[in-house]
């Protein structure tokens, strides 16, 4: 027999080794991993780890079938799977997963098909994002080649909506508030080394679904990476699975910023990338508080109550943000309509009880209080109210007189005083040519229902809806003058057709119970037929389906008021506020705070989304971009511009506006020059030469996040004709004048802004040719004329260089 001597040290370190096996004092085993996040890699693994501790994981292997290539996954929050998108070829297959065992189940959805015809979408990309909408319960998925869908994961059949296509270089998607109740929930986006809001998820017919770069991620990433939103108590965090220098980490991403922090390395199998990363759902006591959503309704029934919702893309009226019964309404009244009032921001009602109406103001908590009830104006005497007459109503705000107009289906129109019920019986509402009878009109909205205004400065059109002949009309033209009997003037009662009602291409039946709403600050307008909500183009009438409530909605409207304040810069840099109907009486907030020997050229409000929506900003005589507090106005600097050919600044004075659409900022000058600068980088392009020369002021119209559409309007100085220009190419630089002239002589210091959905606010500061104080004006986009509301007092008489219009 031969034995085997290990040489001394060997056999030493083995009887150690034995020695510490036996021990009693082990260290103690590293416990579990409770995974409260996913990777998914191209190897089939799903590789689950504690965010506070990425470097420790549990591996399980997907039992992805034969063939398919696995792309990306979410949890759904309305019953909390774990749902994962795979491909064979270009077919998209939906599997729900056991995060335990690795085993995939077909979801009801397990093939994609077109939900308007039922055929079968196919999948184009290599990289894909694949996010829960928690609002809608849709299952957004979208690719490095644009694509974009929508997906009903519990339908077998016509389960797939193509929207409108997104930039290609957005491969990961994100929607934040992550549990069933949500109401409310954003969509991020991100590229290889940005971060993106969107603006309209489902995209847009003229705007494609242009997302709003919030900002830089601080790194560049490969494309093989995960993205999600982690909800928690205290809000949603950003996260992802990112390549960069060739290793992975696992990043939490500041969606105010864009900026990526690195939280510890992460083990990816060799072989295998990234496709998806995915954060598990918060329990249910650790979701976030429902905050009020921006519209009210409410809804009828044997128990009326206040509810709120977000208004798409948001939002949906199916998952109400808060509701409360309504409490204080009279025995035998029965609520007929209501408004917000601009004015002050409370939500009234009108009730009736026979012929009588009273109107109350209701709290968020649904308690009603009796405000005023309704009786004849001492000073109508013409046809004094004698009783509320129909049996369905319009009830709005007008936003110029601050009264409330009411309308109903006998054809009777009425102006009242809500403080003291004061009611003035205007001429009755006419229909193919007869007074006062069964008008059919069941809801009415006026637009711009903003604060700060007045009519001097803000026009409004009223808006109705005629439920016997299924119309959008319009009662009165824009803008409304005061004087009773001028077709011009609701007053007047004269009804004027605009379109049939239509949706989906058909011809559409509406309720004669229904609610109308214009919102002030985007001009979109919200109807309800019975239970439905649509939204509704005020051009042509169609209508398009935005969700159910669960009863019919007897008044419906937004919630809160916004005010408008014009924001001036003069020409010594200071930062000056005023209400557009107020010029005279101006807040002095500061000089702006940009470095000693720059001057501010122009300023302008950013309709972005986001962090950096409603943000001021300015730029200065050294080409730098600043974003401004508009309580302190301390300046931030932002980016410097720079661009091929670029000569900056230019000759004399400039006009600076931000483009709602593509998020870029126009600027322009007296020499001609025509500039589109992105602000986040300043990267600047050159566009072609002003066809005019001595332009000062610029100014978008809809300057709102969600744009559809926009037109850019300029100030040009021209001696004694000054005049307001349009284009329909801002990058040609190609200028036709509007109508005939300002009517008043000023000089080139000034500018113009508008704002407001329907454009309620075009205004322009203006100094006379002759210098001095400058004035502000009404513009008239159509006619291009200039009316003074008032003079701008500022300190030490400065003349005003720029403006801009917040609402808010």
């Amino acid at each position: 027999m031969n034995f085997k001597i290990l040489p001394f040290p060997l056999a030493a370190m083995a009887l150690f080794a034995g020695l510490a096996a036996c021990s009693n004092n082990d260290a103690p085993a590293l416990p579990p991993v409770v995974a409260d996040t996913y990777v998914l890699t191209s190897g089939n693994q799903l590789l689950g780890f504690a965010a506070a501790d990425p470097s420790r994981q549990n591996r399980v292997a997907l039992q992805v079938p034969a063939g398919e290539t696995l792309l990306g996954g979410d949890y759904r929050p309305a019953d909390g799977l774990l749902y994962v998108l795979t491909k064979a070829g270009t077919a998209g297959k939906l599997y729900t997963v056991n995060t335990s065992t690795g085993a995939l189940t077909a979801a009801t959805a397990a093939s994609l098909s077109n939900a308007t015809g039922g055929a079968s979408v196919e999948l184009s990309g290599v990289k894909f994002g694949v996010d829960f909408n928690p609002v809608a319960d849709r299952l957004r998925v979208v690719s490095d080649t644009g694509q974009n869908l929508r997906i009903n994961v519990t339908a077998a059949a016509s389960n797939t909506i193509v929207d409108g296509a997104i930039s290609s270089g957005l491969t990961e998607a994100a929607y934040t508030n992550t549990f069933a109740s949500a109401c409310q929930t954003d969509l991020y986006y991100l590229s290889a080394s940005q971060l993106f809001l969107s603006a309209a998820p489902n995209g847009l017919a003229t705007n494609a679904a242009t997302p709003r770069l919030v900002g830089s991620l601080g790194v560049t990433a490969d494309a093989d990476s995960g993205f999600d939103v982690r909800t928690s108590a205290t809000g949603n965090s950003l996260v992802a699975a990112l390549k960069v220098g060739g290793a992975y980490g696992y990043y939490e991403i500041n969606p105010a910023t864009g900026a990526a922090t690195s939280r510890g390395g992460l083990a990816v199998p060799a072989g295998n990338t990234v496709v998806g990363l995915v954060a598990t759902l918060p329990t249910a006591s650790a979701t976030p508080a429902l905050q009020p959503g921006n519209t009210l309704a409410v809804l009828g029934g044997a128990a009326p109550s206040l509810v709120s919702f977000n208004r798409a893309p948001s939002g949906s009226p199916a998952k109400l943000c808060s509701t409360a019964a309504i409490t204080g309404i009279g025995a035998g009244e029965t609520i007929v309509g209501g408004d917000t009032r601009p004015a002050n921001g409370q939500l009234y009602l009108l009730t009736q009880n026979g012929t009588t109406g009273k109107l109350y103001s209701l709290a968020s908590t649904g308690a009603a209080t009796l405000v005023s009830t309704l009786a004849a104006d001492s000073g109508d005497a013409s046809a004094p109210y004698a009783g509320l007459d129909g049996s369905n109503f319009g009830v709005d705000f007008n936003p110029v007189p601050d009264r409330l107009r009411v309308v109903s289906d006998s054809g009777q129109n009425l102006r009242i005083n809500v403080d003291t019920g004061a009611t003035t019986t205007d001429t009755g509402l006419t229909t193919a040519g007869v007074e006062g009878g069964r008008s059919g009109i069941s809801a009415a909205a006026y637009t711009n229902s903003l604060a700060g205004g007045n009519a001097a400065s803000l026009a409004t059109t009223l808006y109705a809806l005629d439920s016997s002949t299924d119309a959008l009309v319009r009662i009165g033209n824009d803008p409304a003058n005061g004087v009773a009997g001028d077709p011009g003037n609701p007053n007047s009662g004269v009804v004027a057709p605009v379109a049939a009602l239509t949706s989906g291409g058909a011809a559409f039946d509406l309720a004669a119970s229904n609610a109308f709403e214009i919102i002030g600050s985007t001009g979109g307008a919200l109807v309800t037929s019975g239970s439905t909500l649509y939204s509704l183009s005020l051009s042509d009438g169609v209508l398009t389906s935005a969700g159910s409530f669960t009863g019919p909605v007897l008044a419906l409207s937004a919630s809160g008021a916004q005010t408008a304040t014009v924001f001036g810069v003069t020409t010594g840099n200071k930062l000056v506020s005023f209400a557009p109907s107020s010029p005279g009486t101006v807040t002095a907030i500061g000089t702006i705070g940009v470095p000693a020997g720059e001057t501010v050229l122009g300023i302008d409000f950013r309709p972005s989304v986001g962090p950096r929506d409603n943000e001021l900003w300015a730029l200065t005589s050294a080409g730098k971009l600043y974003t401004v507090n508009t309580s302190t106005a301390a300046a931030t600097a932002i980016s410097t511009l720079s661009g091929t050919g670029l000569s900056f600044p230019g000759t004399g004075e400039h006009g600076v506006d931000f483009n709602p659409l593509p998020d870029r900022l126009r600027v322009v000058n007296a020499g001609q020059q025509n500039l589109r600068i992105n602000p986040e980088t300043g990267s600047t392009t050159v566009d072609g030469n002003l066809s005019s020369a001595n332009v000062f002021g610029a100014g978008y119209t809809n300057s709102f996040g969600s744009a559809a559409a926009t037109k850019l309007y300029y100030l040009a100085e021209g001696g004694s004709t000054d005049s307001l220009q349009t284009t329909t190419a801002p990058n040609d630089g190609a200028l036709t004048t509007v109508g005939a002239g300002l009517g008043v002589d000023v000089s080139a210091i000034g500018d113009l802004d508008i704002a407001g959905g329907q454009n309620g606010f075009a205004l322009a500061a203006l100094q006379p040719a002759a210098g001095g104080v400058s004035g502000l004006y009404r513009l008239s986009l159509s006619a291009g004329t200039a009316t003074s509301i008032g003079n701008i007092t500022t300190l030490g008489d400065e003349a005003i260089r720029g403006i801009a219009i917040q609402l808010k």
